[in-house]
């Protein structure tokens, strides 16, 4: 491993962090120091990302904390600007991610910002962080959709049939979703509706009764417009039998009370 480039590190720590391989992960960062790589930028940005989507923000936060460059003072002059007075706006939200992260923010980055725009009902500003991901990977079919899925929940109908046309000519088709678990450092991936794990019959058994246990505790499902293109019965099973719920269901049936569950998604 010592003879392997900053390119062939980069490549596999992102693959790790992919298919949620945490343990691998952690053993090429031990090599990454081994070999003396431990301040190549490609290589911190790659393991920032990874332990990011492993959940170790701690780690990641520490691997950033390394790495060399102006981000200190540009967050300090960041803060000082909000206490003086002048209002920042969204060009100077995109210039403290990237000097933050010295040069354009990883696409991890901007969905997990996608996410909290969602979260807090800032569709708006998801669109400007969903159109600022498209100059990151202007080639990804998963970006597309998931500013599609920002207008959508915009209100911003007319936008998303642009989109549409634009993947059209460009060649591009929608990714199939799917979520990946990592249990006893065995990566399990999950679909829409997925029936070939070999223990799906045990999973959806359980996947049903946690739901029956949620909705007694008052739980709400909450339909937003990114299902839009869905007919009624077909929104109810997506909402059902989502990845995410069965990768849950499975890291629950598979891990001690009070382990921790870590789920990766590919959009």
């Amino acid at each position: 491993m010592r003879h392997h480039s900053n390119f062939t590190f980069t490549a596999v720590i992102k693959a790790c962090a992919d298919v949620s391989a945490l343990g691998y992960g952690r053993v090429i960062h031990a090599h990454v120091f081994s070999s003396g790589l431990g301040q190549d930028f490609y290589i911190q940005a790659a393991l920032i990302t990874f332990y990011a989507k492993s959940g170790h923000l701690g780690v990641a936060r520490m691997v950033f904390d390394q790495m060399s460059g102006y981000g200190k003072e540009a967050i300090e002059l960041f803060h000082q600007m909000r206490t003086c007075g002048p209002r920042p706006n969204d060009v100077t939200f995109i210039a403290y991610i990237e000097e933050s992260f010295h040069g354009k923010p990883p696409a991890a980055v901007c969905t997990a910002m996608l996410g909290a725009c969602k979260m807090h009902k800032k569709y708006e500003l998801g669109v400007q962080v969903a159109e600022h991901l498209l100059t990151i990977e202007p080639d990804n079919p998963g970006h597309y959709v998931l500013l599609s899925d920002m207008y959508a929940l915009a209100g911003r109908m007319d936008r998303v049939e642009v989109i549409r046309k634009l993947m059209r000519r460009k060649g591009l088709k929608k990714q199939v979703g799917y979520t990946v678990i990592e249990v006893d450092n065995v990566s399990h991936m999950f679909c829409l509706g997925d029936t070939s794990h070999p223990h799906t019959a045990e999973i959806y058994k359980y996947l049903e009764n946690l739901m029956w246990k949620c909705k007694q505790a008052g739980y709400i499902p909450e339909t937003d417009s990114m299902m839009h293109d869905l007919e009624e019965e077909e929104r109810e099973f997506a909402l059902r039998f989502h990845s995410e719920k069965l990768a849950i269901a499975f890291g629950l049936m598979k891990t001690s009370q009070g382990s921790t569950i870590r789920i990766i998604k590919n959009l």
